[in-house]
């Protein structure tokens, strides 16, 4: 989840919701913001406690090539938030 260490959770169940609003500047810019809700855990008891965890932030996306988001977790916000990018190679 952005906003969230990489690897922080773990557990053989999950359930994880993503929602992006974009707004296209050109065909080569496009900025997100978004919110993220998720929980993990082993086992139906941990899950179950957990509770689901959020982060909201914000996404630039140049071309289809790379993306770079800011994400801040909700849970605990003394946290700093979380730099992340994706990127992709089309061939």
């Amino acid at each position: 989840m952005r906003g969230y260490e990489f690897k922080e959770f773990a557990g053989n169940r999950m359930l994880l919701v993503n929602l992006d609003y974009y707004w296209k500047f050109s065909e080569d810019f496009t900025m997100a913001v978004f919110a993220d809700f998720g929980q993990a855990g082993f086992g139906k008891r941990e899950f179950a406690g957990m509770g689901m965890k959020p982060g909201i932030g914000v996404g630039f996306q140049f071309e289809d090539f790379l993306r770079l988001n800011l994400a801040q977790r909700l849970d605990d916000t003394d946290r700093s938030p979380v730099v992340s990018a994706r990127t992709e190679m089309r061939f």
